[in-house]
């Protein structure tokens, strides 16, 4: 079995294929699912599963802390807008009318804060 740092290693090192980055997408593995969100942002890479992950991710706004004062549905409704992809970038729209003004500060936050580049 490959530890956590083994994984961290190689999908920092992209010896998995961004085609397989969803199946990381995984509530069960928050750590290594940071990681892939991290990766996600730097690459701009999505995909359809991708899309559909980090929209489930969005519903976790509270009690799952990613960084700061970030939970993960923060930090997943913001990569939708930072992969740059159309259809991400409409899902992001539609998730941002539904969350309260807390939650939009902490997005944009988020995204204004860099805290995801090198």
């Amino acid at each position: 079995m490959i530890t956590f740092n083994e994984l961290t290693e190689k999908i920092n090192n992209n010896e998995i294929p961004k085609e397989e980055w969803a199946n990381y997408l995984d509530k069960s593995k928050l750590g290594i699912a940071g990681i892939v969100i991290f990766k996600l942002i730097k690459e701009r890479y999505c995909n359809e599963e991708i899309i559909e992950r980090l929209v489930d991710f969005s519903k976790l706004l509270h009690g799952y802390k990613f960084l700061g004062p970030w939970q993960y549905g923060h930090v997943a409704i913001a990569t939708l807008l930072l992969v740059q992809d159309e259809e991400a970038m409409k899902r992001y729209l539609e998730i941002c009318e539904e969350l309260n003004a807390n939650d939009k500060f902490l997005v944009t936050n988020f995204i204004e804060s860099e805290v995801y580049k090198d």
